[in-house]
């Protein structure tokens, strides 16, 4: 299933926001946070993945790693662990 999500900092900075699914490592429609500096987000940066929607991802994160990253998308180390 499809959530939104923001992509934070290991210190808790709101780099963005996409989409992921669950199981996948693909962070898509990634878009930038206002301000946000986009050359912050780079492969092998941690980064601490949060669902803002779905009843059951909702107020959950997974820490993982940016394998690599694009304008519109990242792909993770880690897939997105929870279903709803």
């Amino acid at each position: 299933m499809s959530q939104s999500v923001n992509v934070y900092s290991d210190g808790g900075i709101l780099f963005g926001s996409g989409t992921s699914t669950t199981g996948s490592t693909s962070i898509t429609s990634f878009t930038v946070s206002a301000g946000g500096p986009y050359s912050i987000v780079h492969a092998g940066r941690n980064v601490v993945v949060a669902p803002t929607s779905g009843t059951h991802a909702k107020g959950k994160s997974w820490m993982t790693r940016v394998v690599t990253d694009g304008i519109t998308s990242l792909t993770l180390a880690h897939a997105n662990p929870f279903t709803d």
